[in-house]
């Protein structure tokens, strides 16, 4: 059984890869997930804005109103701006 660590990771890569059906696949995996992460949550927040594909757009704004994105949104929240930003940047790179 993998890591949900590792499940997370590899879902992340393929989230920010340019490959459109590699996107899609990550978008569909996580509909099948019970726990997220704070760099995912950003990164599909990221996707539903500036996402050329409108297919793969509208399947990040249904993934960020999964209970699992909900819950990392409500502790996102929570989190100081400076920890914010910096998860931001780690993602823009």
């Amino acid at each position: 059984m993998t890591e949900p660590e590792e499940v997370l990771r590899n879902i992340l890569n393929d989230l920010k890869s340019v490959d459109d059906d590699k996107r899609m696949q990550a978008l569909v995996e996580i509909k099948s997930l019970k726990y997220s992460s704070q760099a995912v949550r950003l990164q599909l927040e990221q996707i539903a804005l500036h996402d050329k594909n409108r297919y793969i757009k509208r399947e990040a704004i249904n993934a960020l109103d999964l209970p699992a994105s909900r819950n990392v949104q409500a502790k996102l929240l929570s989190m100081p701006k400076r920890d914010r930003d910096m998860i931001l940047n780690e993602i823009d790179q």
